[in-house]
């Protein structure tokens, strides 16, 4: 691995009222998916969630057996600081603008562990549907911190 980019990644307990988030969902499924979905997508996403309209519904129906199934893992993973603080490797981290307040202290965090932060302006969650350009700016970004190390 030679670089890395995430968009608005999970830290597990690192960041507890986003562990919180996730794992009240891993706690809360029946029949084998989360019982309010929905709401915890809005809860997770922040207002961008809101944002999509009509198709916040048609995503839920269509990916409910997968984030059902993603929860738990979510939910497990915990990685530590000093992991974090070891990716020895160029790490671009984007987070949109309008994302929930815990999306934005993960941002803080890796930025701390020596991320490089972009925030995507006029965007939530979903920057790569939000702000394409912006994305692949980001992408462009890490691939020349790649190039600069080879």
């Amino acid at each position: 691995v030679e670089g890395v980019l995430t968009h608005e990644p999970l830290v597990g307990p690192l960041v507890p009222e986003l562990h919180e988030l996730v794992s009240a969902a891993a706690r809360d499924v029946h029949d084998g998916e989360p019982a309010r979905i929905d709401a915890f997508l809005w809860n997770l996403y922040g207002p961008a969630w809101g944002d999509i309209g009509g198709n916040a519904e048609r995503w839920v129906a269509r990916h409910r057996l997968t984030v059902a199934r993603e929860v738990g893992h979510f939910a497990s993973f915990a990685p530590t600081l000093e992991a974090l603080r070891s990716i020895a490797v160029p790490d671009v981290t984007t987070i949109g603008e309008r994302s929930a307040q815990p999306r934005r202290d993960v941002a803080d965090l890796l930025a701390d562990c020596g991320a490089i932060v972009r925030t995507v302006p006029e965007c939530g969650h979903l920057v790569p549907l939000e702000n394409p350009a912006a994305f692949a700016a980001a992408i462009d970004d890490l691939l020349t911190r790649v190039g600069d190390l080879t």
